[in-house]
């Protein structure tokens, strides 16, 4: 059938993605005045969002598996953070993401490992260094045990090596702080501010049209974990834990950016990492007629909701 066909044609082929991209692009042109389209940030961010959108395909093809080889992902990734300029702010954002991206390989990588602790001491020390340029990275580390409790790879001692990765790195701080004889300036400075990583600001900037674009990611949010809970048993188990555990993190990211709505820009660029993975899924291995009509709303969707004015 001809719908069938399309469907394919946006799930498998290779083509979707460069379009995606494009769009990308154009929408990013048209969200700076023209005086900014020398601003080296703003293209080093772009350049880095499209790199981590294609890094998915490595992530959904080798570590989490699938009936079939498709780079939707990476049109799915592009074609939510093209919607907003909330999802593209700054360099920081593609850093951030980058981190999330490894965070992410190194764990679902975790179970191929002997010493899982080893696994956890890397991850540690990523997200302690990622928390120098953006602090509510802290909050990996408890996902990371989660993660690691759902590939049954969490012990006491990778759960100690999560916790002396992150305190290898202030013993570095310190060390140099001595040195410098600063009165230990540096290390003071970069502790973790726990008051303001736990400060609350509940749906406090979201305009209108942030929120139809949250409530839409949400929504399909919620048809994903239908789909994995409920409608496919047929999945490989490792497939399975992988993508419950990218749902508790997805969701866990959906709290965040409402409660801590100060920082939108990166919770919410983050947020599409994971969701990016669990709509794929979700579109991939259910070729229904009304999941192609879905997936067409979808992309106009977020394709059209770039042209309301907020």
């Amino acid at each position: 059938m001809r719908f069938r066909k399309i469907y394919q044609f946006l799930i498998q082929g290779s083509i979707p993605p460069v379009i995606a991209a494009v769009i990308f692009i154009v929408f990013r042109f048209f969200s700076f005045d023209n005086s900014e389209m020398d601003n080296l940030e703003f293209w080093c961010s772009t350049a880095m969002q499209i790199g981590i959108a294609f890094f998915l395909l490595y992530l959904n093809q080798s570590l989490i598996g699938g009936r079939y080889k498709t780079f939707f992902p990476a049109f799915l990734y592009l074609i939510f953070t093209a919607s907003n300029d909330l999802f593209l702010y700054s360099w920081v954002n593609g850093v951030v993401t980058f981190c999330l991206f490894i965070f992410f390989i190194l764990l679902f990588d975790v179970n191929l490992q002997s010493y899982p602790q080893g696994v956890a001491l890397n991850i540690a020390i990523l997200i302690t260094l990622g928390s120098f340029i953006w602090q509510p990275l802290l909050f990996l580390f408890p996902l990371m045990w989660l993660g690691m409790f759902q590939f049954r790879c969490l012990n006491l001692r990778s759960f100690f090596a999560g916790l002396i990765g992150f305190a290898i790195i202030y013993l570095f701080i310190l060390a140099g702080s001595v040195y410098m004889d600063d009165s230990f300036d540096i290390f003071m400075e970069k502790l973790p501010d726990f008051p303001t990583l736990f400060q609350t600001q509940i749906l406090e900037e979201f305009d209108m049209k942030e929120y139809i674009i949250i409530g839409y990611l949400l929504f399909l949010f919620m048809l994903s974990g239908i789909h994995i809970f409920m409608a496919d048993m047929a999945e490989k188990a490792k497939t399975r834990i992988t993508l419950s555990f990218l749902y508790t993190i997805t969701l866990v990211f959906f709290v965040l950016l409402i409660l801590q709505t100060g920082m939108k820009n990166e919770w919410a660029v983050l947020l599409c990492i994971p969701l990016s993975l669990l709509v794929s899924h979700l579109f991939t291995n259910n070729y229904k007629r009304t999941n192609f009509w879905l997936l067409l709303a979808t992309i106009v969707f977020f394709i059209g909701i770039y042209f309301v004015n907020p």
